[in-house]
C-alpha cells in the first residue's frame, strides 16, 4: 500500500512509484475517497477526476496492477459529517463504483468495497455484517456492468474476524464478490498460534485466515483470499517489534501464505511509514517498509528478496490447526477469548486498518502493497511417473492458450500515434481491447485478430495519440483479448515508449521439476524480466506460475533452476517471457513466447 492518491506532492510520487518497481511490486492498493470525488450528487470533482487518472497511470507505469478500495461517505448520502458513516441508500455507492468502473475501465483490476466494515472506526454507525451484506450486494453488479473483468473484493475486516464473515453469509453476501479480503494483523510472529475453547485458531493469530476459509468452505464458497492488508509496526508501544523482527515476520508471512494454493495476492501495508506523522513512536504510523524520509528498513530488503526468488516453507513446524471446514457455524459470532499469554487474541492495538484516509488513503501496503504473493506455486514432484494423464487438447472443455507475444508497442511522436503488433495463436479470434495511459488521461480503443501464417495470427493496432502523450514519449498499453470459444483471454500490461529494448532469450528449459530461463536485454534497460508458466493442473483447469529475474548491468537475466508445480513439470506448458519496460530512459518493453515440453530445452 502506498499514499499515491493522499497526494503527498510530484515529487515524493514518483519516488513512491519508482521504489514500487524497484521492490518487485506487482499489485498496489489505492483508496478512492467517495466524499472528496462527489461533494453533491452526480456532480465530480474535476480535480480529483485529473489527479486520479494521474497517480492510476503512474502505478500502471511503474508495472502494478491496480486495486482501488472505496470508502468514505459523502454527507449527503450518510446523513452524517463522519466520514466512514455508511450510505443510508446502498444505491447510492453503487451508482459511484459503477462511474468509477465506467471512466478508467482497464486502469483498474479490482475494486475493494469500503475498509475493515467489522470495526467502529470505519464502520461508525457501529458493524453491522447485514448492512455491509447489502452494499456488497448492490455495488457488485454495477461494478460488472460497467467492467466485467473486475474483480470484486469483500473487504478485509480488521484481524481475522471469521465470527463478521459468517454474519455476513448469514445475511445473503454469497455471490456478492468474487475475492474475500483478510487483514491478518497480529502483535506477534506469523508461526505462532493461539486457540480459543473451541479449538479454532483466534482472530489475532496470523494464521486466523485460514478459519476464514474454513468459515467460506462450510458455506460451499471455494474462492481466492487477498490480503489487502497485513503487516508490523516497528513502534516501541504495544505489539510493535523490532525493525529486524518486521522484516523475519514479513519473510516468514509470505512463505506461509505460498502454503495455502487459495491466497493469490498479499499487499503489506504499507510502503512507508505515514509521511504526515513524522515518523512517530505509534502503531500506526510505524508498518511502512520505508521510513518516511524513503530510507529503508530491513523489511524492503526482505520484500525485495521475496520477489527475486521463490521460496521453500520456514524452516520452524507450525501448527496447521483445524483447516477442515467446520460444520454449521451459528449466525452469532463465536467468542474469541483472550490468547494465551503474551498477547491478547485480538490485537485490539493493531488499529489493523492503518488507513488514514484523507483523500484517499491507501495505496497497497500492501506494498501494494507490495506486492503481492502471486499463487502460490505447489512444491513440485518429479515428473517421471505421472500417476493420472496430462490433459488433452481437445478434452472437453479445454480452452487452448492465445499464446499472445508482443513484438512492438512503440510512441511514435512524430505521427503521434501508437504502433503495437501482437501475434496471437491462429486460433484466436474476435475482440481486443487495447488501452493506453499516459500524461494523466487513459483512452481504450478496439482491435482485431488477423491472419497471419498457419501458425499466428496478428494483432494489428495504430492509433493516434494525444500531443501531450506524443511529447511525453512513453505511457502503459494493455492488450486484453476476450477469448473465443476455444482459446483462452490473456492479458498483456508493458511500457510503450518510443526507444526499443531487444528482450532475447538464450534458453529455457524445463527438467525435471526445474525451470531455467536465461537472456539479455540489449538496450540499457533496468529492472527485472518476468516470467509466466501457463498449464493445466489434473482437472484441466488453467493455471498460472510466475517467477523474475534481475537484469544485471550488463543487461544479462537468468532463472536459475527454479521450482515449478508438479502438473507443469509433468506435462509442461507455455512460457511468456516479458520485460515490461524501463521509464527512466523511455525504453519500450518486448515480450516473447514458448511452448515448452517436460524435459525439453530450447535454444531459440
Amino acid at each position: 500500500m502506498t499514499d499515491l492518491t493522499w497526494f503527498p506532492g510530484e515529487e515524493d510520487n514518483e519516488r513512491t512509484a519508482g521504489l514500487l518497481e524497484d521492490s518487485g511490486s506487482n499489485w498496489v492498493r489505492m483508496s478512492v475517497g467517495w466524499r472528496d470525488f462527489e461533494p453533491r450528487p452526480g456532480v465530480y470533482n474535476p480535480w480529483s477526476l485529473e489527479h486520479y487518472a494521474i497517480e492510476f497511470a503512474r502505478a500502471r507505469a511503474a508495472g502494478q496492477r491496480i486495486l482501488v478500495m472505496v470508502s468514505e461517505s459523502p454527507s449527503w448520502a450518510s446523513g452524517s459529517t463522519e466520514p466512514y458513516a455508511p450510505p443510508r441508500d446502498p444505491a447510492d455507492f453503487a451508482r459511484f463504483v459503477e462511474f468509477l468502473a465506467e471512466r478508467y475501465g482497464a486502469q483498474i483490476d479490482a475494486y475493494e468495497v469500503w475498509n475493515e466494515p467489522n470495526i467502529q472506526r470505519f464502520w461508525t454507525t457501529g458493524p453491522d455484517a447485514s448492512e455491509y451484506a447489502a452494499l456488497l450486494r448492490a455495488a457488485y453488479p454495477a461494478v460488472k456492468r460497467a467492467d466485467p473483468t473486475a474483480e470484486v473484493v469483500f473487504a478485509g475486516p480488521s484481524t481475522n474476524d471469521y465470527a463478521f464473515v459468517e454474519k455476513a453469509y448469514a445475511a445473503g453476501v454469497k455471490g456478492s464478490f468474487d475475492v474475500m479480503g483478510a487483514h491478518p494483523y497480529s502483535c506477534y510472529s506469523p508461526l505462532r498460534i493461539n486457540r480459543t475453547a473451541n479449538g479454532r485458531i483466534d482472530r489475532g493469530s496470523f494464521l486466523g485466515y485460514r478459519e476464514i476459509r474454513a468459515s467460506m468452505l462450510a458455506r460451499g464458497d471455494d474462492k481466492p483470499i487477498w490480503f489487502t492488508e497485513l503487516g508490523w509496526s516497528t513502534t516501541t508501544k504495544a505489539c510493535g517489534v523490532s525493525t529486524t523482527a518486521q522484516a523475519a515476520h514479513l519473510t516468514d508471512a509470505y512463505r506461509l501464505a505460498r502454503e495455502d494454493h487459495y491466497v493469490h495476492v498479499a499487499l503489506w501495508y504499507a510502503l512507508r511509514n505515514t509521511s504526515t506523522a513524522a515518523d512517530a513512536d505509534d502503531v500506526e504510523p510505524q508498518f511502512g517498509l520505508l521510513n518516511s524520509d524513503f530510507t529503508t528498513k530491513p523489511a524492503y530488503a526482505a520484500f525485495k528478496a521475496l520477489g527475486a526468488t521463490e521460496q521453500g516453507p520456514p524452516d520452524e513446524t507450525v501448527d496447521p490447526g483445524p483447516v477442515a471446514a467446520p460444520a454449521p457455524v451459528p449466525a452469532a459470532p463465536v467468542p474469541v477469548p483472550a490468547a494465551p499469554v503474551p498477547v491478547p487474541a485480538a490485537p485490539v492495538p493493531v488499529p489493523a486498518a492503518p488507513v488514514p484516509v484523507p483523500a484517499a488513503p491507501v495505496p497497497v501496503p500492501a506494498a501494494p502493497a507490495p506486492v503481492a504473493a502471486n499463487r502460490p506455486a505447489p512444491a513440485a514432484a518429479s515428473p517421471t511417473s505421472p500417476s493420472i494423464a496430462c490433459p488433452r487438447s481437445d478434452a472437453s472443455g479445454y480452452l487452448h492458450p492465445a499464446k499472445m507475444r508482443v513484438r512492438r508497442a512503440s510512441v511514435l511522436g512524430s505521427d503521434r500515434r501508437l504502433d503495437v503488433v501482437a501475434p496471437i495463436t491462429s486460433r484466436a479470434s474476435g475482440p481486443v481491447r487495447v488501452t493506453f495511459s499516459a500524461d494523466g488521461r487513459s483512452d481504450t480503443s478496439n482491435a482485431t485478430v488477423t491472419s497471419g501464417d498457419a501458425e499466428l495470427g496478428r494483432i494489428r493496432h495504430r492509433e493516434p495519440i494525444t500531443r501531450g502523450q506524443a511529447r511525453l514519449g512513453t505511457g502503459i498499453v494493455t492488450i486484453r483479448y476476450l477469448g473465443d470459444a476455444g482459446t483462452r483471454p490473456q492479458e498483456v500490461r508493458l511500457r510503450a515508449a518510443s526507444r526499443q529494448a531487444e528482450l532475447d532469450v538464450e534458453q529455457a528449459g524445463l527438467v525435471g521439476d526445474r525451470l531455467s530461463a536465461s537472456g539479455n536485454v540489449t538496450t540499457h534497460a533496468q529492472g527485472v524480466v518476468r516470467l509466466r508458466l501457463s498449464y493445466l493442473d489434473d482437472e484441466g483447469q488453467p493455471q498460472v506460475w510466475d517467477a523474475r529475474a534481475q537484469i544485471g548491468e550488463d543487461g544479462a537475466w537468468a532463472l536459475d533452476d527454479s521450482a515449478v508445480p508438479e502438473a507443469a513439470a509433468r506435462c509442461g506448458g507455455y512460457l511468456s517471457i516479458l520485460f515490461t519496460g524501463y521509464l527512466e530512459r523511455r525504453v519500450r518493453g518486448e515480450m516473447l513466447a514458448y511452448e515448452l515440453l517436460p524435459g525439453q530445452t530450447r535454444r531459440p
